[in-house]
């Protein structure tokens, strides 16, 4: 597809290490002739070739719905070489794609150590990766505003996205989606400490989705005192996820400067297991999430895994490489 090739700009980074500075660049292609009119600052984190391909696809059914001229910069937190991933995202058009390195700074590397997952598997990387923002201090130059919106790579868009990252943030707020926490089974050393905290919730908002402003986020270091402040006695269940809920719910701890979160619309966050989604309208949901979630009793939205389907054999049709 020749065409659309032609209308890709991807540039992409190799030595980026989180320090101020301009990184290495490499074009690809060329940019759009015509004017552009709207930014949007995308961020996904995939560490094999599979999550790859799901967040190409994830970006590509973004782009899809935007009938606008609105320019993507998509930012790829992965440990994986450039020329494993770059073919992935050449077919979508209105897109400049950077890499940046998945690098934990030492102090949180040798904290992280202590950590283990519910199954005794090493998941350090993973549990730091969304909050780490250190690495935007290297690429200010290619943000094009104080915002970034945080993406996992198992969810795919059927309407735009403007309406959301256009959503007003002021200096270290932060926005996402409130689920309901009767789903979820914690175990009691969790919920203990948690109420020794003074928080009531387990699990609150959920960052699958998740809008932030990105220089608060980095000037006060709040996803490092996070994890400074609170202690584990293993991998939290829900990860990430769980360290920005202490966060904004700790009553306990006020010496340092938390995020304010506020509520995201359901209907950017849509996952068959959640149960405040099971009244939408299939027509109002704007983004599908965790679309591959079908145990019971939440197997009645099948349709999500359909529509997924269909949407990643179109995309593997696109002149691209399918994850081995």
């Amino acid at each position: 597809m020749p065409e659309i090739r032609e209308e890709v700009s991807t540039l992409l980074e190799k030595k980026m290490k989180g320090k101020a500075g301009n990184p290495s660049q490499h074009n690809f292609g060329i940019f759009l002739k015509i004017p552009i009119k709207n930014h949007m600052n995308l961020y996904f984190v995939a560490n094999n070739r599979h999550h790859v391909f799901h967040a190409a696809v994830a970006l590509w059914s973004i782009v899809s719905c935007d009938d606008s001229s609105t320019r993507y910069n998509v930012f790829l937190k992965t440990e994986l070489e450039e020329k494993t991933w770059r073919d992935f995202f050449l077919p979508i058009p209105r897109v400049s794609v950077y890499g940046v390195p998945f690098n934990v700074p030492y102090e949180q590397s040798v904290l992280l150590k202590k950590m283990k997952d519910l199954d005794g598997n090493d998941s350090r990387k993973y549990f730091y990766h969304k909050f780490d923002l250190s690495w935007t201090e290297s690429v200010s130059h290619l943000l094009t505003d104080d915002r970034l919106l945080l993406l996992d790579t198992d969810l795919y868009a059927r309407k735009p996205l403007q309406a959301l990252y256009e959503t007003p943030l002021i200096d270290h707020e932060c926005m996402a989606m409130v689920i309901d926490t009767g789903i979820w089974k914690y175990p009691e050393w969790v919920l203990n400490h948690n109420r020794s905290l003074g928080i009531d919730h387990p699990c609150f908002y959920n960052t699958g989705v998740a809008l932030i402003h990105i220089s608060s986020f980095v000037k006060h270091q709040i996803w490092e005192k996070s994890l400074e402040t609170y202690s584990f006695p293993t991998m939290p269940p829900q990860h990430d996820q769980d360290i920005l809920n202490r966060l904004i719910f700790n009553n306990a701890t006020r010496d340092i400067k938390r995020p304010c979160c506020k509520t995201m619309p359901s209907v950017y966050n849509m996952s068959t297991k959640w149960f405040p989604f099971m009244n939408l309208e299939k027509d109002d949901i704007a983004l599908v999430h965790a679309y591959g979630d079908t145990k019971l009793p939440h197997s009645s939205c099948d349709w999500a895994n359909k529509e997924y389907e269909r949407l990643t054999e179109t995309y593997r049709n696109m002149e691209i490489s399918s994850p081995k």
